[in-house]
């Protein structure tokens, strides 16, 4: 549900599911994720 949501309304999505995190950047999707501890990291393809 998320995936779909995301690829429809073309939003940036937080989470460290990398499957997930797979299926949105492979659809050109940002994806924003924990780095390390304390750090975020936004991904792009």
């Amino acid at each position: 549900q998320i995936f779909s949501y995301a690829r429809r309304e073309r939003c940036r999505v937080v989470t460290n599911d990398r499957a997930l995190r797979d299926r949105l950047l492979a659809e050109k999707l940002e994806v924003i994720s924990l780095k390390g501890k304390q750090k975020l990291e936004i991904i792009r393809r």
